[in-house]
């Protein structure tokens, strides 16, 4: 899984294909890290939600009510809750990068490497 705005990618040995186990990945995402905003990186770039092709194709309800007289209106209203949603996205990504912060300053401990100490690799070998 890849986290849409900030790139970082979230790994996840799994044992078997089960749909459970795919549940249990994401609920331990939703779990750590909270529920998505639900406002995709198009919308906070541009400002609306991307229409696809097919949705115009097979008559998506989002298109069937569009309404061409009340569209400025909506715009505004749209402008409005970008820039909420952009500072909401701003505020979660820099609450995130101080839990990382805080987990790598508990967990992670730095090593120092002499140069005249050799590397082995262990397993077998081809």
């Amino acid at each position: 899984m890849v986290d849409k705005f900030t790139k970082w990618i979230e790994a996840k040995p799994i044992t078997n294909n089960r749909s459970e186990e795919a549940v249990k990945f994401f609920l331990d995402i939703i779990y750590r890290f909270g529920v998505p905003n639900w406002f995709t990186p198009f919308f906070l770039a541009y400002g609306a939600e991307a229409v696809l092709p097919s949705n115009i194709d097979h008559g998506a309800p989002r298109v069937k009510a569009f309404d061409r007289d009340r569209a400025t209106e909506a715009q505004q209203d749209v402008v409005d809750l970008l820039k909420e949603a952009r500072e909401t996205t701003v505020i979660r990504f820099a609450r995130y990068q101080q839990t990382l912060r805080r987990y790598h300053e508990r967990k992670i401990t730095g090593r120092i490497l002499k140069s005249n100490c050799s590397m082995q690799r262990t397993g077998s070998s081809s």
